[in-house]
């Protein structure tokens, strides 16, 4: 797709012509092992033309990322969009819709050195993570083979493509006392408290509480800080230590056990909703022992935590009722 002259004037107001983005694009070429350019043109020239090619490779995804919003959560895509002839503004329509912002902050991000920026720092890992596969990658090496069997020149290139596996939450203990020990050992990182309400996030193995005050954090309504304190104004909103974690690291979308509850929580719309789904364990009789009232020994019932693992993957559960699986589930909301 060939950008127009307001289209441009747009992308260069959000910073796409900032002139950073070069060397992004050459550190990437080197993390994944491809020759820098012989040619250099003036840098003016250079950003103009990454900022389109960019954005042209990314739209295709865009369209697909939306449509494929709208199915899943009901939400239409903007009017404007259905519109064959109105083309000015499908970029910025696109990223409000999928909640992107409109500059190329995520990207400049990889020049950011700064490792006690948690925010930047993981995306800096993720996008680092991409490229260092894409250099050991299937397709790389049955290229860079064939480049020398053929005599290639070194400027004929393959796109790697990373080879990938399906994410899987993490292992747990076949004995539910090897949670109570995690839970036993564990004492709140602000408080020091022992008798905190720990979670295990199912997704990374990360311990948080699940209510305790002295873990809680507070974060502004506009989404665009977060820090730990005492006190809160109006306009902030309450997070406990578990839904901070999960916010931060999984995108606010990821299962947790709370482990003296003996219960999955399934947390998602930025981790402020919890839907409540039974912990995979059971006892001898295969039942199920919320809050471990009757104390009698639990196993991990393998098959409920593969349930549980497509689940996840699928991102059905928000959109389940009770009805739809075979056991109860409760939604609420922090």
């Amino acid at each position: 797709m060939d950008f127009n002259e307001a289209d441009n004037k747009q992308a260069q107001q959000m910073g796409w012509e900032d002139v950073r983005l070069l060397q992004v694009w050459r550190r990437l070429r080197i993390l994944m092992d491809i020759s820098p350019p012989t040619l250099e043109l003036p840098e003016d020239s250079n950003v103009i033309n990454l900022s389109i090619y960019v954005r042209a490779k990314c739209l295709p995804f865009l369209r697909v990322a939306a449509y494929l919003m709208e199915a899943t959560t009901g939400v239409p895509v903007p009017a404007e969009m259905t519109q064959p002839n109105n083309k000015t503004s499908e970029w910025s329509l696109l990223l409000g819709y999928l909640g992107l912002p409109e500059d190329p902050s995520d990207l400049i991000s990889v020049l950011n050195n700064d490792q006690d920026d948690a925010e930047w720092f993981s995306v800096v890992l993720l996008i680092t993570s991409w490229c260092l596969q894409a250099r050991e990658s299937t397709a790389r090496r049955v290229n860079d083979a064939l480049r020398e069997r053929y005599g290639l020149a070194p400027e004929t290139e393959l796109a790697p493509t990373p080879q990938t596996e399906i994410p899987r939450l993490i292992s747990l203990p076949k004995s539910y006392t090897g949670l109570h020990s995690l839970a036993f050992e564990y004492q709140s990182c602000l408080s020091g408290h022992s008798n905190a309400d720990p979670c295990i996030c199912l997704v990374c193995g990360q311990l948080a509480c699940m209510v305790c005050y002295a873990c809680r954090q507070y974060e502004s309504a506009s989404d665009s800080d977060s820090t730990a304190g005492n006190t809160s104004s109006n306009s902030d909103h309450a997070l406990n230590g578990i839904q901070a974690h999960v916010r931060q690291f999984h995108g606010g979308y990821a299962p947790v056990l709370r482990i003296y509850a003996c219960k999955v929580y399934m947390l998602s719309d930025q981790a402020r909703r919890a839907t409540t789904y039974p912990a995979p364990y059971k006892d001898v009789y295969g039942e199920a022992d919320p809050a471990l009232k009757r104390g009698n020994p639990l196993h991990l019932v393998e098959e409920d935590y593969e349930r549980l693992n497509l689940l996840w993957l699928s991102h059905e559960i928000p959109s389940l009722s009770s009805s739809d699986i075979p056991f109860s589930l409760f939604n609420d909301t922090f």
